[in-house]
């Protein structure tokens, strides 16, 4: 049996999505598990079903799918599948390239009618591709990779991934990872530390904290804080308002 890539579809016009469903499903290794014509939905679908791949126009109701939807993901530590944008704006190619350039196997321009089988054809080929060295890449990560090294004042600090409690802004462009032991102070903003960690164990409950899930104990809905233990004492952590709902769908799936 076929292992099927999975993917989404999101366009707010109806005739187009029905046609790219289409298209999508022409190829009998996708499996189509869902479609959205709004940037909420489109955001909630990636945190349901976590797809291999998302083809998307860019505006779609809502706003726009890279700051309302994969922007997001990325603050949230959520992992971003790999993405088709079909759009009418080939001036937003550089920029999706610049920033995802990672994740962006193909940019199809509208209108493609007549040479869709072509396009989707090669956007499966660059997929098929992307997924088996993805694949490799993750098998390896995962059987090595669970600490990392970081440079605090003159020192290389080893840290495991789970001796890490949260790691939180600390003024002047640096953060502190927090520790039992320890309050280590690096010169790298939030931003760019959550870039480098393990997608799917941390995440960022407010602007200023990333809390590491295995240590989560607690989310007070009425208080609207995270608690983790620290050297046996209860640390309560606030979680932002922009935050709260997509912790809770994490934390639920």
């Amino acid at each position: 049996m076929i292992n099927k890539i999975s993917a989404l579809a999101f366009e707010d016009d109806p005739s187009i999505l029905k046609f790219v469903t289409e298209c999508i499903q022409s190829f009998e290794e996708f499996e189509v598990k869902g479609s959205a014509d709004n940037t909420v939905d489109a955001y909630k679908l990636i945190i349901k079903h976590q797809p291999d791949v998302v083809f998307s126009d860019i505006s779609i109701a809502g706003g726009n799918v890279i700051t309302e939807v994969f922007l997001k993901l990325k603050m949230n530590g959520v992992k971003i599948p790999f993405l088709v944008f079909i759009s009418g704006h080939p001036e937003y190619g550089t920029r999706i390239i610049n920033e995802y350039g990672d994740f962006v196997i193909k940019f199809i321009e509208k209108p493609f009618v007549d040479e869709w089988e072509e396009r989707f054809a090669e956007a499966l080929h660059l997929l098929k591709t992307k997924l088996n060295t993805t694949s490799k890449t993750e098998e390896a990560n995962n059987s090595t990779q669970h600490h990392l090294f970081i440079k605090s004042g003159e020192h290389y600090i080893k840290l495991s991934y789970s001796e890490i409690l949260w790691i939180e802004v600390a003024g002047n462009g640096g953060s502190y990872y927090v520790t039992d032991s320890d309050n280590h102070l690096v010169d790298l903003t939030l931003n760019k530390i959550t870039e480098q960690l393990p997608k799917g164990k941390f995440i960022r409950i407010s602007r200023d904290v990333v809390i590491n899930l295995d240590h989560l104990r607690k989310v007070n809905k009425e208080e609207r804080t995270a608690l983790i233990m620290r050297l046996g004492k209860e640390k309560h952590l606030g979680i932002g308002d922009s935050y709260y709902s997509e912790l809770l769908k994490i934390i639920k799936t």
